[in-house]
């Protein structure tokens, strides 16, 4: 079911989305954007439920036609994963589901997004940590910068450093994310 502005597609009786609207479908999804000539153009609320899944994504998708994200975005990923639940925050460039290029990624505790398990921001390929970037886990007071590949921190493993007000600001960000 479709709520929003529409226009001629075709120049004849065809009409279609354009412009602001929400479109609901059966299966639970909902699209509430901007539509361009009866096509998904760019996500204000993107939501795409399924049993063990759910992603909430507000940001640019693709314009050849494929309904994803494309470009700049952030996505929420609520899953069940072998019977533990997972919740990530990602912020940055996205080509479909995963950050490619620089962004930020945040693992939950929490559904309400409130408290976070780790943080990682830097460079990424495929959806994987690779490249420069900044880690730090919850339960540590201290961090890793510097190379990671395949989401692994490929640099002196035994070399840590202090928290100090950059990486403060990231874990005051993701405390107050929903706020």
């Amino acid at each position: 079911k479709y709520v929003g502005q529409i226009k001629m597609i075709d120049g004849t009786t065809n009409y279609g989305p354009h412009g602001k609207g929400i479109d609901r479908f059966k299966s639970g999804t909902v699209f509430e954007g901007i539509f361009k000539n009866g096509r998904f153009y760019k996500a204000t609320n993107w939501v795409l439920p399924s049993k063990d899944l759910k992603w909430i994504y507000k940001g640019d998708l693709t314009k050849s036609g494929e309904v994803e994200p494309y470009g700049k975005g952030i996505l929420k990923t609520y899953a069940k994963i072998k019977k533990q639940n997972t919740y990530i925050y990602e912020k940055g460039n996205f080509k479909g589901f995963q950050l490619e290029g620089m962004g930020l990624q945040i693992h939950y505790y929490d559904k309400m997004f409130t408290v976070p398990k780790s943080i990682y921001k830097g460079e990424f390929k495929m959806g994987s940590m690779n490249g420069r970037g900044l880690y730090w886990s919850n339960s540590c007071d201290w961090y890793h910068e510097g190379n990671f590949k395949n989401s692994n921190y490929v640099d002196d493993v035994n070399k840590y450093k202090k928290l100090n007000k950059k990486v403060f600001d990231l874990i005051d960000f993701a405390y107050n994310l929903e706020k």
